[in-house]
C-alpha cells in the first residue's frame, strides 16, 4: 500500500507556509520542505523560510540541511524526502509536503528523468575541451545554455557538468527543459495535492509586502555577508532576492524593484507549471475550513 502524503503547492507569496503550518497543527502532523532554496542553511531572509515560532511548534524537515557548497538537485531531494516520509509515516503521522519547486514535487511523485542515453563521442569531446580550456569555461557554457540546471550543479562537479552539456549538445535542448516534459508514470505515493490560488493582484501585493519586509529584516546585509564568504557563487547568482544585489550598477531602490519584478515573474511561472499538473484540488488560501475538511476526508480514505 502506498504511503499517504499531503502536498501544498502554489505560486510564491500565496501563503503556502501558513496553510501547511495550520494543517500540521490541527492534525498533529509534520512538514516536509519542497522549496529548492529553503534547503540551504545560509539562505535565510531571502528564502522566506518559516519563522522560529513555526519551527518550535511543528516538526519541520529538509530545512537548513545543506550548505551552499553542497547544492542539491531533484534526484537528491527525492531520495532525502523519501527517507523523511518513511520516518514520519512510521510515527503514525501524515507528511505535509510544502513548496513551490515544481520539479521537486514531480520528482517525489513520479521519479526523476535522467535524460537520453549517453553518447560517448560527445562525452569524450567535452572532456577534451575541459582538459584544454579548463572546467570553469565549460561550466560557463552550461550556465548560458541551461541556467536552471546549473543552479543545482557545483562548478567543480565535473561528472554532472559533462552530463548536462552532453544532453544539451545531443538534443539541442536544456536538460531542465527535458525534465519538465517527462511523461507521468505511476504515482509513488497516495497524495492529496492541494493548490493555493487567489486573485493575481492580491498575490503581487503580498509579494511586494514580503520583499519590503525582507529589506527591513536585513536582506541587503545578508547578501553582503554571503558575498564576502562565497563570492559570486552560481547558486546565489540564480536565486531571486540574492542575484539582484550581485550585479553591478543600480541603486538600492532599483534593486528592490527588481526583486519584486522577478518574484512576480516567478509566481507566474509557478502558477503555469502547477496548472498543467494533474489532480490538483484548488483552494483560496483563506478558505482554511474547506482545506482542513479535504485533508480530514483524505486521512480517512
Amino acid at each position: 500500500m502506498k504511503k499517504k502524503i499531503v502536498i501544498v503547492v502554489g505560486p510564491t507569496g500565496v501563503g503556502k507556509t501558513g496553510v501547511a503550518f495550520e494543517l500540521a497543527q490541527k492534525f498533529s502532523d509534520e512538514i516536509v520542505n519542497a522549496d529548492s532554496r529553503q534547503i540551504y542553511k545560509e539562505l535565510v531572509i531571502g528564502a522566506a523560510k518559516p519563522t522560529a515560532v513555526h519551527f518550535s511548534q511543528v516538526p519541520h524537515h529538509l530545512f537548513d540541511v545543506a550548505s551552499l557548497d553542497d547544492p542539491w538537485d531533484a534526484k537528491r531531494f527525492q531520495t532525502e524526502a523519501d527517507r523523511v516520509i518513511r520516518e514520519i509515516c512510521g510515527r503514525g503521522k501524515l507528511p505535509i509536503v510544502v513548496g513551490g519547486t515544481g520539479l521537486y514535487v514531480r520528482a517525489l511523485l513520479y521519479g526523476i528523468f535522467d535524460g537520453p542515453h549517453a553518447d560517448q563521442t560527445i562525452r569524450d569531446q567535452i572532456r577534451i575541451e575541459i582538459a584544454e580550456k579548463g572546467l570553469s569555461v565549460l561550466y560557463g557554457e552550461l550556465v548560458a545554455a541551461d541556467p536552471t540546471v546549473t543552479s543545482e550543479i557545483h562548478p567543480n562537479d565535473e561528472v554532472r557538468i559533462v552530463r548536462a552539456l552532453e544532453v544539451y549538445r545531443l538534443t539541442g535542448r536544456p536538460l531542465s527543459e527535458l525534465r519538465a516534459e517527462q511523461p507521468f508514470g505511476d504515482r509513488r505515493y497516495d497524495a492529496l495535492k492541494i493548490g493555493l490560488v487567489t486573485d493575481r493582484a492580491k498575490i503581487y501585493r503580498q509579494i511586494d509586502e514580503r520583499v519590503d519586509d525582507m529589506i527591513r529584516q536585513g536582506l541587503k546585509q545578508e547578501v553582503e555577508t554571503l558575498r564576502n564568504r562565497w563570492g559570486d557563487l552560481p547558486l546565489l547568482r540564480l536565486s531571486i532576492g540574492y542575484k539582484e544585489w550581485l550585479r553591478e550598477g543600480g541603486g538600492e531602490k532599483e534593486m528592490i524593484e527588481e526583486i519584486k519584478k522577478n518574484s512576480r515573474n516567478l509566481a507566474k511561472r509557478q502558477l503555469s507549471w502547477f496548472r498543467s499538473e494533474k489532480d490538483i484540488v484548488w483552494f483560496e488560501p483563506s478558505d482554511r475550513a474547506s482545506i482542513a475538511r479535504a485533508v480530514a476526508e483524505f486521512r480517512l480514505t
